[in-house]
């Protein structure tokens, strides 16, 4: 019975996989957006995790007493949270409307903006991330997650002038100096992998919607399958080395330290989907006895988690933190954590009450920035803060959601503030070159021209 789990979780992988292929193909749904991003963590952390787990009968750091009968419960909430998901982001309701009535004033853009924005906010993230963030107790916690969204927008509208002109020197090169920086400052000193993430994605993201969604699919997928291969590598290279890269202030030994990686081990790792689904599955065994629901755990640590502890001591621990304690987990650090995956959290917050809200609340937020996208999609000065948090979006159904979920809207709103500064400074000391440009036809989606089918709430890439 196991192996019959685990061939249908795998079905489900391929199922939403496909669906995301074919409807970037059709034309119907961009190959890349905030949605699939938070589809992509669901087949890995939630999907495959899970017939990973029923596959082999490993379950990671917990023990699973009674596999059969709770994955059978965990299939159930799955598919019912997918499903729901789905179609409250294909409805929409308000939530497109609302994106479709945004207009915000940005000046016109040449490469030249947007590399010397994009150096202005390298040199911003660097202040808030290294300065601050290494130097400064309490205030430098909260910068350094404002930090990850300044630094993505950076390498992203770096990435946006450098996609069109790659064999271009002259854009080439300082873009490929602010990526790396930005790069850089994500890895240096930091045990995360997802702060570099959402470097990586945005860059990603930038390339695909400023020129290569235009280019056929062949051209499309060897160029995106290049970069993106590229990231995993880097990203699997880290993972094996980040507990000792963490500790290191020679940037130099932290460079040496992902050059000589095992790659192969990083990349088992990541496949793994470090253990979410089991987790989620031991949260299923032990709620509500031996321990009660704590209902709508996640919200309330979503709104709290900007407080810090030296104020409120009592704040709420996330529930990967109160995971360690309740399942013993002790051979680690004090500040171990394990991914209690969306669906733990679900049933840690009273499945009764939270397994519907929740799927519609996230297809209704995903919607309303993936209809941002096309009503703005020739602006890079509002469509890559909308992804800057992408890294945190892939990472919230392993969880933890409250932690994740705050740190990719901080993230977007750091970017969207820091973007409209850097912008108004230049607007400010270049003159007329750099009038604002009001929401146009030349430099804003059109409702008719991007092809969202009102009725069917359909998107479709411009």
């Amino acid at each position: 019975m196991n192996l019959v789990l685990a061939f249908i979780f795998i079905v489900l992988a391929v199922a939403v996989v496909a669906m995301m292929i074919v409807q970037a193909y059709r034309g119907t749904h961009p190959l890349l957006s905030v949605r699939n991003f938070f589809l992509v963590g669901f087949v890995i952390f939630q999907l495959m995790s899970a017939a990973l787990s029923l596959w082999t009968l490993t379950w990671g750091e917990v023990t699973i007493d009674s596999p059969m009968t709770t994955g059978v419960i965990y299939l159930f909430a799955a598919t019912t949270f997918l499903v729901l998901f789905l179609w409250s982001y294909s409805r929409g309701w308000w939530v497109r409307r609302f994106a479709w009535r945004s207009r915000f004033p940005f000046p016109v853009y040449t490469p030249s903006t947007l590399l010397s924005v994009g150096g202005l906010l390298l040199v911003v993230g660097f202040v808030l991330r290294i300065v601050i963030g290494r130097n400064v107790p309490v205030l430098g916690v909260l910068t350094d997650v404002l930090a990850v969204g300044v630094l993505a927008s950076a390498a992203g509208l770096a990435m946006w002038a450098w996609a069109p002109r790659l064999w271009n020197l002259a854009v080439a090169v300082p873009a490929g100096f602010i990526i790396l920086g930005a790069i850089a400052c994500t890895v240096f000193q930091t045990f995360g992998r997802r702060d570099v993430v959402c470097v990586l994605l945005t860059v990603l993201f930038a390339a695909y919607q400023s020129h290569w969604r235009h280019q056929g699919w062949l051209r499309l997928a060897y160029r995106l399958g290049g970069l993106g291969v590229a990231g995993l590598i880097f990203l699997a290279a880290f993972s094996t080395v980040r507990s000792t890269t963490s500790q290191q202030s020679d940037f130099g030994d932290v460079v040496r330290g992902i050059t000589e990686a095992d790659v192969g081990e990083g990349l088992t790792a990541l496949a793994s989907g470090q253990f979410a689904a089991a987790n989620s599955m031991w949260v299923i065994e032990n709620r509500p006895d031996p321990y009660p629901y704590d209902p709508f755990h996640s919200i309330v640590y979503t709104v709290t988690n900007p407080i810090p502890r030296i104020i409120w001591p009592g704040k709420p621990d996330g529930l990967g933190y109160a995971m360690v304690r309740q399942a013993r987990v002790y051979k680690f650090s004090e500040n171990f954590t394990l991914g209690p995956g969306i669906i733990g959290h679900i049933f840690n917050d009273n499945p009764w009450l939270t397994l519907i809200p929740y799927a519609i609340l996230f297809g209704l937020m995903w919607r309303f920035f993936d209809e941002y996208l096309v009503v703005h999609s020739l602006n890079p000065f509002i469509t890559i803060p909308a992804v800057v948090g992408a890294g945190e979006i892939v990472g919230i159904p392993r969880g933890e959601v409250g932690l994740f979920l705050f740190r990719s809207l901080a993230a977007m709103f750091a970017a969207w503030v820091a973007m409209r500064l850097c912008a108004g400074y230049l607007r400010a000391v270049r003159g007329s070159a750099y009038a604002t440009a009001e929401a146009s036809p030349e430099n804003e989606g059109d409702e008719a021209d991007a092809g969202v089918d009102l009725g069917a709430g359909e998107l479709q890439s411009t």
